[in-house]
């Protein structure tokens, strides 16, 4: 079985300035949509706007599975925006919730990154420099791109191929380990078959 879903960063797997805080058990919403075989979930947790988080108490959840949110992530380094209207009304709506008596305040909480004398954590920095690429066309390519490593599996559009040996996939993954889904364009090349 398969789970489509949007990927949600925690804050140590985004770029962001080392002096940023975070309120605790942020995530951001990303514009990643992906496929993955249900077997690799570990578990259930729910994502709610900071709003209702602060003013309501979720019915039926664990407070160590629900997450807050209140921003995007847009995979650029230190690209945050804050969500004006939440991008899930149905689920909002299907909340049972509680309202607090008070109302939370959030508590926001330094960057990871950041040791414990205010100093942000340079061995990273230093570690980059002394890997990085010698080829700064390289660098200048791949600078802006998003990445995500994670294996996907090809997804065939059909359970067989056709009569003419042909085989229709909705998401492919290429020798190289690029990974192209459905409304992707791809020229494929045989170099043995003549223009």
């Amino acid at each position: 079985m398969m789970v489509r879903g949007k990927w949600v960063y925690r804050p140590h797997e985004t770029l962001h300035l080392a002096n940023r805080k975070f309120i605790e058990n942020e995530v951001f919403i990303t514009p990643f949509i992906d496929t993955v075989l249900a077997e690799r979930l570990c578990g259930k947790c729910m994502v709610v706007p900071v709003k209702i988080a602060m003013h309501n108490v979720v019915e039926g959840v664990n407070p160590n599975d629900l997450f807050v949110c209140e921003c995007r992530y847009l995979g650029k380094p230190r690209y945050f925006t804050k969500i004006k209207t939440w991008p899930f009304p149905e689920e909002e709506d299907a909340l049972k919730l509680t309202s607090r008596s008070r109302p939370l305040s959030p508590v926001r909480v330094t960057s990871n990154f950041m040791n414990v004398d205010g100093v942000a954590d340079r061995e990273d920095d230093e570690k980059s420099q002394t890997h990085s690429s010698s080829s700064s066309e390289e660098d200048d390519r791949l600078r802006d791109s998003v990445i995500l490593d994670i294996d996907r599996p090809e997804v065939p559009a059909r359970a067989e191929a056709d009569a003419d040996g042909r085989t229709y996939l909705l998401a492919m993954r290429t020798h190289s380990g690029k990974y192209h889904d459905v409304g992707q364009f791809v020229l494929v090349f045989n170099p043995q078959k003549p223009t």
